[in-house]
């Protein structure tokens, strides 16, 4: 096992890559910008598209997504704080 970081811009909803089996450890801010740490227990996994929300305070989460997401953490860049949510699949 590993441990990764990607940089997630930030925008409503997007798409990474990231290895089959890897869960998310930490969101945070480096270098001005929203960064995801995530464990990575076979780095020779294939990659998966996994669909990511970034939601600021006080927008809402779209209905489609309600069930399907998961808060993973914020991330304070400059006057706003960012939350991350993460498929269902990544997180449990």
């Amino acid at each position: 096992m590993t441990i990764w970081k990607i940089t997630i811009p930030v925008q409503s909803i997007g798409s990474t890559l990231l290895p089959v089996g890897s869960k998310p450890i930490r969101v945070a801010e480096q270098h001005g910008e929203m960064q995801l740490w995530f464990t990575v227990p076979d780095t020779r996994a294939t990659l998966d598209d996994i669909t990511y929300i970034i939601l600021g305070t006080g927008q809402i989460m779209p209905e489609e997504y309600v069930e399907t997401m998961t808060y993973v953490g914020s991330a304070e860049l400059g006057i706003f704080v960012w939350r991350l949510y993460l498929e269902n699949r990544y997180t449990k």
